[in-house]
């Protein structure tokens, strides 16, 4: 703080020098101010006693010829003209006694007023003048005058010129005023400046070094080099990871210019470069070999960073530096890890092409742009081109049409969505049946295309013997069901018949042997009994072969009848919705519908564990739907897909042309829902296809 006192007090006295200096150069300025201003007053004073002086001296001289004429002349007013011309002459004198060009002008309008006089008194003593007199004192008054009248113009003329010049200098010293005000004002603010710059600079700089006296403990605890230098690279602080770094201790580099003392594997004119960069942007960031105590080397990580002063120059740099030895081993073993695991790939990689080469299914890539990249052997034969022809190729362009085909969209779609696509198309192209399997990524698409022609011809007879089979299982089940309905028919008609003839006649004997007095009423009861249960088993089982019902009345009584038989035999609550009213289907279509309720009821009473079933025939969006659901527990649909009952229901659907969905789940239930398109309100029920 002495320190910085000493300076302002410096400062100050000279400030005060130089402020003394401007304050007794202006005391000058303005002593020649008012010595000038007094000059220029006193030219005016003498202009004016000229001028006066001229004026008494024509008056008086104007009236002397009348005056001297004239009887009633006033000697004491003439002597009072007189006497103020002299006094006025007097005070001309009096101005002008330090110039002599103008005391010898002023003596010569003393002699020109003393002549005056003298004539003026002998004109007086005269009354009369002879005319020849008269003349002459006229002639002598002119010239008289005129040589006045020169005298005053002259001193007049110099006057003037004395004015004109004081005036000047009056105006430049009052320029000069001006000036040094404005130079004082100026130097006093510069001054002011100065003084402000300097404290705040000696502030600056104990404030910098308080705060890296207070840092430096911390950064002694940093593992990196953290090392300041001052503006011309010389070490002035080296931190506890600098020597270890290093291997210097902070001793040994205190004082030292860093680029001579820390040894760097870099060119001379790259040193030199990096040093330029440093002072023209105030920072660096770069990698560096520099060598250690015992001469090993280290990668380092090197950070450079100005400290700058108020003023904007530059006071010290900031370095830390990180050993990234270790990274740069680990680096080149990762280079070379990488040179090997790209041989290997480049291996692995012929051998893929190796594999697509060899395999029968045709593969294309290609890339963002749709280029061809790549395409085996197969590809080739197919197109009957080469790999320099097709290779750049355009996806579109690879062969005539194929922007119409399902396999070209496909392709777009799946590059679009980032999504797997396969699809089965004919190409009249080729006159194939292809399967194309498309493999889209962010680098491009990848295309296997095999020939499923034979595969094709295959389904279609699978499937053409399948239209036959599904046509014969629906021939049989006609023929079963008429079976069913012709044995359902003789066992109604003639075994029920029988029974109640049976029944007759055994009511007959019981009469008789009563009347006869033969006791067996119990046997006869039981056997009664028998014949009653044998005929409602022969009904139930008519009524289970073919419900006539249906036959006679409709689905939707049958339905009804179904379901209230189910929930007495069962316990389960079987609710029927019918939307369908007194709408009468197919025959074919109402027996398919009945025999899958009474199929999904069954598995409902044997397997769900339900308490509550709901059956559900309805017509919507063209569809006549026929849904049996229940809360049971449910089963798992996948696992089931074999069974015996599920099997015969899906074909029983397919048999009319319609589709069977089952779901199921623990906590739902299940549901089985067939669907069957329908016209006029008539299934559609062709067998064949």
């Amino acid at each position: 703080m002495s320190k910085i006192n000493g300076r302002v007090i410096v400062l100050s006295t000279i400030a005060a020098i130089i402020l003394s200096g401007i304050v007794y150069i202006s005391s000058k300025q303005y002593k020649a101010i008012d010595k000038s201003f007094y000059s220029v007053q006193h030219t005016h004073e003498v202009l004016v006693a000229c001028e006066k002086l001229s004026t008494l001296f024509l008056s008086y001289n104007n009236h002397l010829p009348f005056k001297a004429s004239s009887a009633n002349y006033n000697n004491q007013a003439q002597a009072q003209s007189v006497q103020n011309i002299y006094s006025q002459y007097n005070l001309l004198k009096r101005l002008t006694s330090e110039n002599a060009d103008h005391q010898t002008r002023i003596l010569d309008l003393k002699k020109i007023i003393d002549s005056k006089k003298f004539a003026a008194s002998a004109a007086a003593g005269n009354s009369i003048f002879e005319s020849t007199e008269k003349e002459f004192l006229l002639t002598q008054d002119s010239l008289t005058n005129e040589k006045f009248i020169q005298a005053i113009a002259a001193i007049k003329k110099a006057e003037n010129a004395y004015l004109i010049t004081r005036k000047a200098y009056y105006q430049t010293t009052i320029d000069n005023i001006r000036l040094i005000s404005f130079l004082l004002r100026f130097i006093i603010l510069v001054l002011t400046v100065i003084i402000i710059i300097k404290i705040q600079r000696e502030s600056f700089k104990k404030q910098t070094s308080t705060l890296l006296e207070n840092h430096a403990t911390l950064i002694d605890l940093s593992n990196d080099a953290i090392i300041s230098v001052d503006a011309n690279f010389v070490i002035m602080m080296w931190n506890q990871g600098a020597e270890n770094f290093y291997g210097f201790t902070k001793k040994e580099a205190i004082g030292k210019p860093i680029f001579n003392f820390v040894k760097t594997k870099v060119r001379d004119e790259k040193m030199a470069e990096m040093v330029s960069s440093l002072k023209a942007t105030g920072s660096w960031h770069g990698e560096l070999i520099q060598y250690n105590k015992q001469g090993e080397e280290i990668h380092a990580l090197v950070s450079y960073s100005s400290i700058q002063n108020p003023d904007g120059s530059i006071k010290a740099y900031t370095s830390t530096r990180a050993d990234i030895t270790k990274q740069k081993h680990l680096e080149a073993e990762l280079r070379q890890l990488n040179a090997d695991l790209e041989k290997k790939v480049n291996e692995k990689t012929n051998e893929v092409k190796e594999v697509f080469e060899r395999m029968q299914k045709a593969f294309i890539a290609f890339d963002n742009d749709w280029k061809c990249t790549y395409a085996n052997n197969t590809v080739l034969t197919y197109l009957k081109t080469s790999k320099e022809d097709i290779s750049g190729k355009s996806f579109s362009k690879l062969f005539t049409g194929i922007e119409q085909t399902e396999f070209y969209k496909a392709s777009q779609i799946a590059m679009a969505t980032q999504q797997t696509v396969t699809i089965r198309e004919y190409i009249r192209f080729f006159d194939c049946w292809y399967e194309s399997s498309i493999y889209p990524s962010k680098d491009g698409v990848s295309i296997y295309v095999s020939d499923v022609t034979k595969e094709k011809k295959d389904e279609e007879e699978l499937e053409k013997n399948n239209r036959l089979l599904r046509v014969l299982s629906s021939h049989i089940e006609n023929l079963r069901e008429e079976e069913r309905k012709a044995i359902a028919r003789e066992l109604h008609d003639d075994m029920g018949q029988v029974a109640a003839v049976l029944k007759i006649d055994i009511n007959r004997l019981k009469a008789h042997l009563l009347k006869n007095g033969f006791n067996e009423e119990k046997r006869l009861a039981d056997i009664i009994m028998v014949v009653d249960t044998l005929m409602r088993k022969i009904k139930k089982l008519s009524h289970e072969l073919r419900p006539d019902i249906l036959d006679n009345i409709g689905l939707q009584s049958a339905l009804a009848k179904h379901c209230n038989d189910f929930e007495v035999a069962t316990g389960i609550t079987c609710s029927y919705i019918n939307e369908l009213r007194d709408t009468r289907l197919s025959q074919q279509l109402e027996t398919t519908f009945f025999r899958i309720c009474q199929e999904a009821l069954t598995n409902v009473m044997r397997h769900a564990e339900a308490t509550e079933t709901v059956v559900h025939l309805y017509e919507e969006d063209g569809l006549v739907s026929l849904a049996i659901q229940d809360n049971g527990k449910g089963f798992n649909v996948n696992l089931l897909t074999h069974s015996l009952g599920l099997v015969s229901m899906k074909e029983r659907a397919k048999s009319v042309n319609g589709t069977l969905n089952i779901t199921s789940s623990a906590t739902e239930g299940s549901t089985v829902c067939i669907s069957v398109k329908i016209k006029d309100n008539k299934a559609i029920t062709t067998g064949i296809a």
